[in-house]
């Protein structure tokens, strides 16, 4: 299955509320989970992202339509970057 690099920033109301982060993150997993997309891996990270992820999905428009449906609650904005394996992208070189 694709994957594809989240970095993520917590909102100003996701500051406001860091105490419930575990329950944001619930909630955006549900959202992933209802598209068929998985959190592979996830990160609190220091410097300009709070948070980098790793997630998996059947497609391009589906992750992008999960990401729209997780920032429409307005904790998170995020930049998702498809990934291809090393050696994948290498193979596909030759």
């Amino acid at each position: 299955m694709p994957q594809y690099i989240r970095l993520v920033t917590l909102t100003d109301s996701a500051v406001r509320n860091v105490r419930k982060l575990g329950d944001m993150l619930a909630q955006a997993r549900k959202v992933w989970e209802a598209h068929g997309c998985r959190i592979v891996q996830a990160w609190s990270t220091l410097g300009p992202y709070d948070l980098v992820a790793v997630i998996e999905g059947p497609d391009d428009a589906t992750v992008m339509k999960a990401a729209a449906l997780n920032a429409q609650d307005g904790n998170f904005r995020a930049v998702t970057l498809p990934a291809v394996g090393l050696n994948e992208f290498i193979a596909s070189l030759k």
